[in-house]
């Protein structure tokens, strides 16, 4: 009697233990991400793409600021007059020194309820290239001037190298900028671009 029991007994642990065995199961090794669905040749177009210049910026207000920005391309090409004779002439952007504005031209956007407003673009500039010579153009064609985004030890900042402005019908401005006579003004709103100097070191 006592010898069944005893064999009962012994075998209900040993199913209870190979049953809590069975339930328990082994950890998994975490896997590593897939990246297979990143191509090559985009990993090396970013890397690629992605050129870092140092510039020293000028504000019209007289402000400076030095940091690094992207360019998007490695030359530029730029129209200008010597002599009264057109010419085309392509330049890399690693061989130009300063960017200089030398006036803006206004541009007749629309009227509204309280005057007129005009966007003012870069007019008359000089390109100064590493040999010193000077190059006088009308306009920045490329857009790599016109809205630069900086970095530095401040953080993140975007500036601009045009600006928008409202004059009132009464002849004033909104910026608050005096009148001007002719095609061009000289002045120009205080957060403006007026400058850049870059380093001939591109990364």
């Amino acid at each position: 009697m006592y010898i069944k029991i005893f064999i009962i007994y012994f075998t209900l642990i040993l199913f209870f233990n190979i049953t809590a065995q069975d339930s328990i199961t082994e950890p998994t090794v975490p896997q590593s991400p897939n990246i297979s669905n990143f191509s090559e040749s985009s990993i090396k177009k970013d890397k690629k793409g992605k050129r870092l210049i140092n510039v020293l910026i000028k504000l019209c207000d007289g402000r400076e600021i030095n940091g690094r920005t992207e360019i998007t391309r490695d030359e530029l090409i730029f129209q200008h007059e010597r002599e009264g004779i057109k010419y085309t002439k392509k330049v890399q952007v690693q061989n130009i020194k300063q960017i200089y504005i030398l006036n803006f031209t206004a541009k007749n956007l629309k009227k509204t309820k309280d005057g007129t407003t005009y966007q003012f673009d870069p007019g008359e500039v000089e390109i100064t290239l590493r040999e010193n010579d000077i190059i006088k153009i009308f306009g920045l064609s490329t857009p790599d001037f016109h809205r630069i985004e900086l970095q530095n030890n401040n953080g993140s900042t975007v500036l601009y190298s045009y600006w928008i402005d409202l004059q009132f019908e009464t002849g004033k401005w909104y910026s608050k900028l005096p009148p001007y006579k002719g095609n061009n003004r000289e002045d120009c709103h205080k957060d403006v671009v007026r400058m850049i100097r870059l380093d001939s070191n591109i990364e």
